[in-house]
């Protein structure tokens, strides 16, 4: 498929089917910008916002299938929350094997050279958000 026939078949897509389904872009999107800007002030609390993880992009894609199935409820909209859902409970249970470190036979203090859980290649502290100055 050529980037035209792409772009054609995205706009009828998104001016046809989605528009129908879901509102007009501006409803859609404003009802799920509101959902994540919740989604976020309860993630802060008051202090500076830490980067999102992978766990809070799964909870985002829930709030933007909520967004959707709001205006136009679909079975589809279901089985990806389920989906997104499913991707959480996989995302914790590899971020808990990476943090368990070695196994019961190696007593403590047996292998030095092993980082702290979390502290693992690959697995950077979250950098904090905020305005300038914070």
């Amino acid at each position: 498929m050529t980037a035209k026939e792409i772009a054609e078949k995205a706009s009828a897509i998104v001016v046809g089917e989605r528009n129908e389904d879901y509102g007009s872009p501006l409803m859609n999107h404003s009802r799920t910008a509101a959902l994540i800007n919740a989604y976020v002030v309860a993630k802060v609390q008051g202090g500076p916002l830490e980067a999102l993880t992978a766990e809070d992009v799964c909870k985002i894609n829930i709030l933007q299938k909520l967004s959707r199935d709001m205006n136009s409820p679909k079975e589809d909209n279901l089985v990806d929350i389920i989906g997104y859902t499913l991707n959480i409970a996989m995302i914790r249970d590899e971020l808990a094997g990476r943090n368990q470190g070695p196994g019961p036979e190696a007593s403590e203090g047996d292998s030095e050279d092993t980082e702290p859980a979390g502290e693992e290649e690959g697995s950077p502290e979250p950098e904090k958000i905020g305005p300038p100055g914070r």
